[in-house]
């Protein structure tokens, strides 16, 4: 399966599962970006934009989970070296990164035990999550 059928396949998937407790603004983008600069191996970006900025950041946590769970799960991943959900909010015709959540190739068999409050604290090995500074 090459990399637009990779993409095709996520934005399906995504699109059948958007049960997700936060509302997306317009369909999610889907790419490839090379892994460590070269071309042999990617990261898959999935970028999403929110209709609003979630008060807790475990429930921006477990939206991010859950879309990684569901690609993970679907096994539409073969080569890529990781998967990375980047969430933005439309802030006076401005995007604003409000979460990066970071899953390496690693730690895939992990997410899927893995729990919003471990990954804020930094507890999960290949999985990182960067939230923007608080002013």
């Amino acid at each position: 399966m090459n990399n637009e059928e990779i993409k095709r396949s996520v934005l399906q998937l995504l699109q059948e599962n958007s049960t997700h407790d936060l509302q997306w603004v317009h369909a999610p983008e889907v790419m490839h970006i090379p892994y460590m600069g070269t071309r042999q191996s990617f990261f898959l970006l999935i970028s999403i934009v929110l209709s609003f900025w979630p008060d807790e950041k475990e429930r921006l946590v477990n939206h991010c989970l859950a879309i990684c769970r569901s690609i993970i799960g679907s096994r539409l991943l073969r080569a890529e070296k990781g998967l990375e959900i980047v969430a933005y909010i439309n802030k006076n015709t401005k995007m604003h990164r409000i979460i990066r959540l970071s899953v390496l190739e690693s730690a895939f068999s992990k997410i899927v035990e893995s729990e919003a409050a471990e990954i804020i604290g930094g507890n999960c090995p290949g999985i990182t999550c960067q939230f923007p500074p608080t002013k």
